[in-house]
């Protein structure tokens, strides 16, 4: 069981097949009730993004439907329907929500779901320059990530 407690009380669990947020105070009361599950099988694809100096990070899971509309002539329509469940957590819960992301993804793609495009370059640079400034990478790993990405691969 992996356990996250993220920003204002509220918290992420997970078991290995279902995803639980709890919710506490006034988030409970935007987010239509206290408690929420989801199937990985559901879950399309999650946004991560982690916390800086000046934000907090967030994980949100994103759940895709298939509705029926009316039936036309035999036909069935389908209109899709996404719904997001977000948590907001603090720098120093980040390493929490990195092993819970991962254990998630993983779950994912063992479910058969696909998974959510590449980041695009702009995304990943992005990336790469958060890691400069909490000093994960040094300059010289991100000139030559950065490099590696605007070039594309050799010809």
């Amino acid at each position: 069981m992996i356990y996250a407690k993220g920003y204002l009380g509220n918290a992420v669990s997970f078991d290995g097949e279902w995803v639980t947020l709890r919710r506490k105070g006034p988030s409970a009361l935007f987010s239509g009730g206290r408690e929420s599950r989801m199937h990985v099988s559901t879950i399309s694809h999650i946004r991560f993004k982690g916390s800086d100096l000046q934000k907090n990070g967030f994980i949100e899971f994103v759940v895709t439907e298939r509705k029926d509309r009316k039936a036309r002539r035999d036909q069935r329509k389908k209109r899709v329907v996404e719904h997001t469940q977000s948590v907001y957590f603090l720098k120093r819960h980040q390493p929490d929500f990195e092993e819970l992301h991962a254990a998630v993804n993983q779950a994912i793609a063992r479910a058969g779901v696909p998974q959510a495009a590449a980041p695009s370059v702009p995304e990943q640079i992005r990336q790469l320059h958060t890691l400069l400034q909490q000093g994960a990478l040094t300059q010289e790993q991100y000139d030559q990530a950065v490099a590696k990405l605007t070039t594309g691969p050799a010809r």
